[in-house]
């Protein structure tokens, strides 16, 4: 009996099983490496508090833009790098930001809808003084938004 019940057990383990043992006292298999239900739970609420801590950040990065778009020419400070580059940098992060805090968010409408917010931040500059409107910009920070959604 004894003998049968270790090539058994060598048996699962060469299957890539393992018992373990269950809250009720009864002997459950799970796959090797698998997550039991307690650690599903943990991870579960892991991700809930990251999320939760980065809402604030995912509209601060949406305020941020808004304040990068709309601050007069005179009084922009520029990072010395292109200024497409910072249009690409800016939504990239700023949609990888609300996709995190926001994880049941489909990417396909936050796509949509910063792409159509960075189309009224470039017609807003039409009336702040010393900027202007172009579509180039527009393209660069529809092209971070989409480096966005593809890296999440």
């Amino acid at each position: 009996m004894r003998r049968a019940h270790a090539s058994q057990d060598a048996r699962y383990e060469t299957l890539g099983w393992q018992e373990s043992a269950v809250g009720n006292g009864a002997a459950e298999m799970n796959r090797i490496g698998r997550p039991t239900m307690h650690e599903r739970e943990v991870r579960g609420h892991i991700f809930a508090l990251i999320s939760a801590a980065l809402k604030p950040l995912s509209w601060f990065c949406i305020m941020a833009l808004m304040a990068a778009s709309w601050t007069p020419g005179q009084e922009m400070i520029r990072t010395g790098f292109n200024a497409r580059l910072e249009h690409i940098f800016a939504y990239l992060l700023a949609v990888i930001a609300v996709s995190l805090a926001y994880p049941r968010l489909r990417l396909m409408p936050l796509a949509l809808s910063m792409m159509a917010y960075a189309s009224i931040l470039e017609v807003g500059q039409l009336f702040v003084a010393g900027r202007h409107t172009g579509l180039l910009d527009w393209t660069a920070s529809s092209i971070g938004v989409v480096c966005g959604c593809c890296s999440i």
